[in-house]
C-alpha cells in the first residue's frame, strides 16, 4: 500500500485491526522517552478529535505520525470501512495515526453497497451514520421474533427500538435475476 500511495481506500474492519496491532506494538517497542511522546501526542489528537471531529493536527502529525502514515503511503484523505463493526477505539487510533477520516458505512447488496455512513469529521465512532439522500431508511416491527420499534429496556427503561432495516430508494435493486 504504501507503494501505490493511494488518496482513497476501502478497508474491511479486519485490515484496520490488524494495523491497529501492527502500530500498537511498534509503539510499544520504543526506547521509552520516545514512546512516552507518540503516547502523549495520540492521546492529545484523541482529545482533539473527541472535541472537534479533525483528525490531522499539522503540528503532532510532522513530529509523531509520519511513519503510521507512510504505512497507506502519506496521502490517504478519505478512508472507508464497511461489512462488520468496528470497535471504537480502534476507529478512533487509526483516524489519528493514520491522520485521515475513516468513515463507516453500512449497506447490503441489495442497496448497491452502502445506504448509510459517517460524516468525515464525525467526532464520535461506533455508529454507521445517517442514510445517503438516495435511501430511505426504516424500522419494521418483527412480532414473532419479538422485535418491536416500541421496545423498551427492561433495566433502564429507556427507548430499545429493535426490528427489520428496511431501504427504499433508486439505488436498491427492484429484485433478484429472474426473481422479482
Amino acid at each position: 500500500m504504501a507503494a501505490l500511495n493511494p488518496t482513497e481506500m476501502l478497508l474491511v474492519p479486519r485490515l484496520l485491526t490488524r494495523f491497529n496491532d501492527v502500530f500498537k506494538s511498534k509503539i510499544e517497542a520504543l526506547p521509552e522517552p520516545q514512546k512516552e511522546g507518540i503516547q502523549k501526542a495520540i492521546a492529545a489528537k484523541l482529545q482533539i478529535m473527541k472535541a472537534t471531529g479533525k483528525h490531522v493536527h499539522e503540528e503532532i502529525d510532522a513530529k509523531a505520525m509520519v511513519n503510521f502514515k507512510a504505512a497507506l503511503g502519506g496521502r490517504a484523505k478519505n478512508l472507508i470501512t464497511g461489512s462488520a463493526p468496528v470497535a471504537s477505539d480502534i476507529l478512533d487510533f487509526m483516524k489519528v495515526t493514520l491522520c485521515s477520516p475513516i468513515r463507516e458505512g453500512y449497506g447490503q447488496t441489495e442497496t448497491t453497497a452502502a445506504a448509510t455512513a459517517t460524516f468525515a469529521n464525525d467526532p464520535e465512532s461506533g455508529h454507521v451514520g445517517g442514510p445517503y439522500p438516495c435511501c430511505y431508511v426504516k424500522l419494521v416491527d418483527v412480532p414473532d421474533m419479538h422485535y418491536l420499534t416500541t421496545d423498551i429496556c427492561a433495566e433502564t427503561g429507556v427507548s430499545m427500538p429493535r426490528g427489520e432495516i428496511c431501504f427504499k430508494g433508486p439505488s436498491v435493486f427492484s429484485g433478484y435475476f429472474m426473481n422479482e
